[in-house]
């Protein structure tokens, strides 16, 4: 299994045939730190770093949807945290992911199914292919890179930050953040405006190809850059 930060000494493995499965469900309390990468092939592989009573439960498949479960919550309250959660899931690159959880951090590497994860507390970051991304988190961070087609990304309190090195004209990115901050990171030739709607500040960004990206926030910072 390939990852920027491998597990070397999981504390468990378990492999799945990939065939057949086409979504990934993930329902969990205390996420920890997540990794989906998408370089599968023929099983999917998860690799656990984590003390037992914290754990996910075993992958479990009902037909072509594959379910990642971790109810966790009561035993991180009663019986505490002394080493950090650290989970790979190797997936193939066509999944459908949808998770939901109540805090961690979820890492993307890559994928070209659609997405959609709501969080309460944590990040989401990383990259991914997919055409259709859903992201909110009540309180976090939300960093994405070169996000390619239909986006929706909204975040409570915290700050989202978004970077793109080309546009190719496909981009529909609306990004919205109560309190806290959205940077965005712009190649060169694009056009940006801002405006205030009432209580909204309004960034619209347009580019020669037809991208469009909508950016509003109620208090905080809001920054467009082109970089070089």
């Amino acid at each position: 299994m390939n990852s920027l930060t491998p597990i070397e000494v999981p504390d468990r493995i378990e492999r799945v045939p990939a065939a057949g499965i086409q979504s990934l469900r993930i329902d969990a309390n205390i996420l920890g730190n997540l990794l989906l990468c998408f370089d599968a092939e023929y099983e999917i592989e998860l690799a656990v770093s984590a003390e037992r009573h914290l754990q996910p439960a075993k992958l479990k498949r009902e037909g072509s949807t594959l379910y990642y479960r971790a109810g966790n919550l009561w035993n991180y309250l009663f019986y505490h945290q002394s080493r950090p959660i650290s989970v790979q899931l190797c997936l193939p690159r066509h999944i459908r992911v949808e998770a939901h959880f109540l805090a961690g951090v979820l890492t993307l590497q890559g994928g070209d199914g659609a997405l959609i994860i709501h969080g309460g507390i944590g990040e989401v970051t990383g990259y991914t292919c997919a055409q259709h991304v859903d992201v909110r988190l009540r309180c976090g961070d939300i960093s994405l890179s070169h996000l390619p087609a239909t986006a929706m990304l909204r975040v409570g309190i915290g700050a989202i930050s978004l970077d793109w090195a080309m546009l190719e004209g496909n981009e529909r990115i609306d990004a919205q953040c109560g309190l806290g901050g959205i940077d965005l990171y712009l190649p060169p030739g694009t056009a940006a405006s801002n405006d205030q709607h009432h209580m909204w500040r309004h960034a619209h960004i347009t580019s020669p190809q037809g991208s469009q990206i909508n950016a509003r926030l109620v208090f905080g910072g809001l920054a467009a850059t082109m970089t070089h």
